[in-house]
């Protein structure tokens, strides 16, 4: 059904068919609509000429190798030399160094989020000092619970009533959907009874109105090998001359009567539009006008999506310059299209402003803003292990994408994360083609690929599927009103509703709720929260010396239990005097020893009140650190309280009985004024209401302080 995107996929398909010694493999294709014809013949005339997709096998593949290191946690004690001589029995795996490994190790560990006081639990025990990693509970659960390749795209499960598992559906698809409508799935029809956080119940019903269910897959799209082949013979079809011989062109293809006919109609229909079909040497650029007056601007690219998406985001960027408004993109195989959100027309000649030198580096600073980078890193957080599991089931999909967008904005300015490396590598080289986009970009400049512009009263027929994809973006866009709006509102509301915590909050929230249970907890606890005074924490003396003798642990002065790994940080915080060495400490401190005073963190680091008050000073500026009434509060703690202080006032609000709620409004309709205002006052306040005549009579005018009479009451009705 449809076209083939790619020939290497066609030819696994066609080996499905004719296995018997001596059978044909044969394939039929069966289009959709006219153009899918067209690409229907195109792909199946590369694959008889033997045009299949070079394999590009993925190179590094931290999220994978992640899993591996917790997997082989949970069964031996290990180091990172042993790792390297297991990865060097995969190809994969060849360009990974023993850094990398170690990259990984302290992510595992938790290390990135315990430098911005998040306080993860470690999917691994990593002893830094005599490199040995080991496994836990945890490590067992996540490995067996969250382990595997295939990504969640938040595939709703299907069950009947007596929960019987019927198939899946699609996110989007759920979402278009409501209680009592039918769709198609296998060989029935069913009708949707509820709709649940990841399941959605139904019952069997009759096919009469029952729509057939889309689902969604990750498209890495054409690559420029096959897309100069489609170009070759766009390019035949346009030096064809006539119609007779381009439909003689289309029957080589291998295409039957009636979709080699509708295919004709379909390419003269684009011909007559612009002039010309697009090819390997040839790209068109269409400006047209859409139903609701908007401008936009179709670039028809043959190269596919490897180059069309990345080439979107240069030409997107190019017209960012020329215009103060937020642009939009939707790119495919066969071009991409423009639209801006105010409908401003686009500037001719966007394409020629690219530059190639600039375009590698451009096009990876772009890349974390996109929807593709966003995807796959949820994708590689959750094989990574990163995401965590909830009594050993599955998270719904809306958890998942919360806790990726709140790990990716903590992380988006640390370059050497391996999630992060993971995600640039695969969407720069696995989803896109910048050495071929750098081809490409030459091709124009030098002159051998031609720009083809063009404004037109209405679009061409080629433009078509794009715009259908641009309809679907602009309706799952959540955020259609430029980012920087949003945060500014957002932050304005925010700051507007803000309330002070009440003490005993702030109080509470500092209170620890769980105590190490042996010494390996107790060292990650110093992992986890820094330095400790004796007797902060309630647990035996003998751990600390315990691990001091193991080298695990210090005690450095003033006072101070430290993790053997910290040892740099505090020689540079309390030796060397560097600020941000400093700040990391004092944020950490405040974050799980509660809050302090500038005397009581001068006292506790042994600084002078000058040094102390110009680190908290920097940290109140960067909003990491509150100060209300001369002590000093982590701003999580802060916020958390506040929060806590708003349910707390929440649960003291009481419901009164409904009569008070009839008395206080009765009693509004009751003003000094005469009759006639009276009633106008009281038909104002109570106008849109339903009432019976007698409540009309007996509660609503019977409030006015003076009797009504027949006249005013008539006077009222005549005057409207």
């Amino acid at each position: 059904m449809a076209a083939p995107r790619s020939v290497s996929s066609t030819m696994q398909r066609l080996g499905r068919a004719g296995h018997n010694p001596g059978r044909v493999s044969v394939m039929y294709m069966f289009p959709r609509e006219a153009s899918e014809g067209l690409f229907c013949g195109f792909t199946a005339e590369a694959a008889r000429n033997g045009k299949i997709e070079y394999a590009r096998p993925p190179r590094l593949c931290l999220d994978v190798l992640a899993q591996h290191l917790v997997s082989m946690a949970c069964t031996q004690e290990f180091g990172v030399e042993d790792v390297m001589d297991i990865l060097a029995g995969a190809y994969p795996f060849y360009e990974v160094t023993a850094e990398d490994v170690k990259d990984v190790l302290r992510m595992l560990a938790g290390d990135y989020e315990h430098e911005r006081d998040i306080p993860v639990r470690p999917r691994i025990i990593y002893d830094r000092i005599h490199d040995r990693i080991s496994g836990d509970a945890y490590s067992r659960m996540l490995a067996v619970s969250a382990g595997g390749t295939i990504p969640d795209r938040g595939l709703y499960t299907v069950r009947s009533e007596s929960g019987v598992r019927l198939g899946e559906l699609d996110e989007e698809f759920v979402f278009e959907s409501r209680i009592g409508d039918r769709f198609l799935l296998g060989t029935f029809a069913w009708q949707i009874v509820s709709i649940m956080r990841d399941t959605v119940i139904v019952s069997q019903a009759n096919t009469s109105g029952a729509r057939l269910p889309f689902w969604h897959g990750d498209i890495k799209g054409r690559k420029l090998g096959t897309g100069l082949v489609f170009g070759e013979i766009f390019r035949r079809f346009n030096e064809s001359g006539s119609t007779e011989a381009l439909y003689k062109e289309l029957t080589k293809l291998g295409l039957d009567e009636v979709t080699g006919e509708r295919a004709l109609d379909f390419l003269l229909s684009q011909q007559k539009s612009t002039g010309i079909l697009p090819d390997d040497r040839t790209i068109l650029v269409e400006h047209f006008m859409d139903e609701n007056s908007n401008h936009q601007m179709m670039v028809h690219s043959v190269f596919g999506r490897q180059i069309n998406e990345p080439l979107s985001l240069l030409v997107t960027e190019a017209a960012k310059l020329h215009m103060d408004t937020t642009i939009n993109c939707t790119a495919d195989d066969d071009g991409f299209l423009l639209f801006p959100y105010d409908g401003t027309p686009l500037p001719d000649g966007l394409i020629y402003e690219v530059s190639p030198q600039k375009a590698d580096a451009i096009v990876a600073a772009l890349l974390p803003a996109t929807p593709l980078f966003n995807m796959n890193f949820r994708y590689n957080a959750a094989r990574a292990l990163l995401m965590g599991v909830r009594n050993q089931k599955r998270q719904p999909l809306w958890i998942q994408r919360m806790k990726s967008a709140q790990m990716l904005s903590g992380l988006v300015k640390e370059g050497t994360h391996p999630i992060l490396r993971e995600t640039k590598r695969e969407c720069l080289e696995d989803f896109w083609d910048l050495k071929g986009l750098q081809s490409v970009l030459n091709e124009i400049q030098s002159g051998n690929i031609q720009i083809r512009e063009m404004y037109l009263e209405t679009p061409s027929p080629m433009s078509l599927p794009l715009r259908r994809q641009t309809e679907a973006s602009m309706m799952y866009d959540y955020a259609p009103t430029p980012q920087s709006i949003h945060e500014t509102v957002k932050e304005a509301v925010q700051e507007a509703a803000k309330i002070t915590p009440e003490p005993e909050h702030l109080a509470r929230v500092s209170q620890r709720m769980h105590l190490p249970e042996d010494e390996e907890q107790l060292h990650t606890l110093l992992m986890i929260e820094g330095d400790m005074e004796a007797g902060e924490v309630d647990i035996p003396i003998e751990w600390l010396e315990s691990l001091a003798l193991k080298g695990r642990a210090l005690y450095v002065e003033p006072g101070l239990w430290i993790a053997a790994e910290h040892a740099d940080d505090y020689e540079d915080a309390l030796i060397k005097g560097q600020k941000n060495a400093g700040k990391r400490l004092v944020q950490r401190m405040l974050k799980y020893r509660g809050a302090k005073s500038l005397e009581q963190t001068a006292e506790r680091y042994l600084w002078p009140e000058e040094r102390a008050l110009d680190i908290l000073t920097s940290l109140c500026d960067q909003k990491k650190v509150i100060l209300q009434d001369g002590v000093y509060y982590h701003a999580d703690l802060y916020d958390r309280a506040r929060n806590e202080t708003i349910k707390s006032r929440r649960r003291q609000i009481t419901t009164l009985p409904s009569g008070c709620y009839a008395a206080l409004m009765a009693m509004r309709l009751r003003i000094s004024a005469s009759p006639l205002e009276q009633l106008q006052t009281a038909l104002g306040r109570t106008a849109g209401s339903a009432f019976s005549g007698r409540s009309v009579g007996e509660c609503t005018f019977a409030c006015t302080s003076w009797k009504l009479s027949p006249g005013t009451y008539g006077f009222a009705v005549i005057s409207g």
